[in-house]
């Protein structure tokens, strides 16, 4: 996008700017995800949840409708400052789960952050720019031609409201003060625990930091939020850079059915690898074990860029990539290749689910 906006006439600082509208929306949640958790004890997690899912709705018709740097990046604040759902997922999944099926709960998460990465970039790199890709069904809405990007909006817009009515209709209230319309169900011995301990505890950040062991697995999730959203964005920006620049030189559809391709791989560490690895082994050892793979799924990017170099066509290396063009075809042995350091990222990515559990 931030090409098509004409943000620099430099393809080596697209990433510059495109890491600055990407790490907005990260920002401006660290500012608000605090006062969302204080919020939905006082009214309830499915209010919070209802509001998170709406304003993603709203922030990414608005990017859709992105022309400048300025309105972008206004999006995807919105988007930031609206969104306090990562918290209360958790949360929610705590509540209504307990000891005994907590390790089978809590890897839905990252299977459902799965699904999602499978259908967002399959979305994104089918519908962007619709008028050239499908001229045929979209070319008599001159709308996608002044906004290349609204479609794949629009839809994952279209998606996230559809979610909102599931959750008003089938979400149930897990909050223990707020189950007054839910009083018929059984509560889990967890939450019936959190629910006597309540008025023990205020629910300040400064009290339950003073747990040593609460603040060792936050600072181990800080640090491996950075490794994961870090590897996220630095391949989506590697892989459309020029070969030239040190990327691969791919198209956003593409690069967009690569990531399904992190989506599928992850939906099957979820559901096949994880459970039968956790059931066998400890989890801060398999956690350990999995953390040290982080520097070698960085160091295989220059890695890439060399298998690219060696499988272009010759016509390609002296001409269209000296001449700036961002796309050639690429060898089956780059795609291999590609395929595998993603998968041993989403192996890789069990941590997060590990982090969690061990909150």
């Amino acid at each position: 996008m931030m090409e098509v906006l004409k943000v620099t006439d430099k393809p080596s600082e697209v990433g510059y700017y495109s890491g600055i509208v990407d790490s907005l929306f990260a920002v401006c949640e660290l500012f608000t995800i605090c006062h969302w958790g204080k919020l939905s004890d006082r009214i309830g997690r499915k209010p919070v949840l209802t509001l998170g899912l709406a304003g993603v709705a709203l922030s990414s018709t608005s990017f859709g409708f992105s022309k400048s740097l300025p309105w972008a990046v206004f999006s995807r604040s919105i988007a930031g400052a609206l969104s306090g759902n990562a918290a209360m997922v958790t949360s929610v999944i705590s509540e209504i789960t307990d000891e005994t099926n907590q390790a089978q709960a809590f890897p839905l998460i990252g299977l459902s952050w799965s699904l999602g990465v499978i259908l967002g970039p399959m979305i994104g790199g089918t519908f962007v720019n619709p008028i050239e890709t499908h001229p045929k069904t979209f070319g008599i809405f001159p709308l996608f031609r002044d906004y290349p990007f609204l479609l794949p909006c629009l839809i994952s817009s279209i998606l996230t409201v559809g979610a909102m009515v599931l959750g008003a209709i089938f979400l149930r209230e897990s909050h223990p003060a707020r189950r007054t319309l839910d009083s018929r169900l059984p509560l889990p011995s967890s939450t019936r625990q959190r629910e006597k301990s309540t008025c023990k505890n205020d629910g300040s950040a400064r009290s339950i930091l003073k747990s040593e062991i609460i603040r060792t697995v936050l600072k181990n999730y800080f640090l491996l939020s950075i490794l994961g959203t870090s590897f996220d964005v630095v391949f989506v920006l590697f892989a459309y850079t020029p070969v030239r620049l040190g990327g691969l030189s791919r198209n956003p559809s593409e690069i967009g059915y690569a990531m399904a391709f992190i989506g599928i791989a992850g939906a099957v560490v979820q559901v096949i690898i994880f459970p039968r690895l956790q059931y066998r082994y400890d989890n801060l050892p398999l956690y350990r074990f999995l953390m040290f793979f982080w520097p070698a799924i960085f160091g295989s990017l220059p890695l890439l860029n060399l298998v690219a170099r060696w499988t272009m066509p010759v016509i390609v290396t002296t001409a269209t990539v000296e001449s700036g063009e961002p796309h050639f075809p690429a060898s089956p042995w780059l795609w291999v290749c590609v395929c595998i350091v993603l998968a041993v990222v989403r192996f890789t990515s069990m941590t997060f689910s590990l982090n969690v559990i061990l909150i």
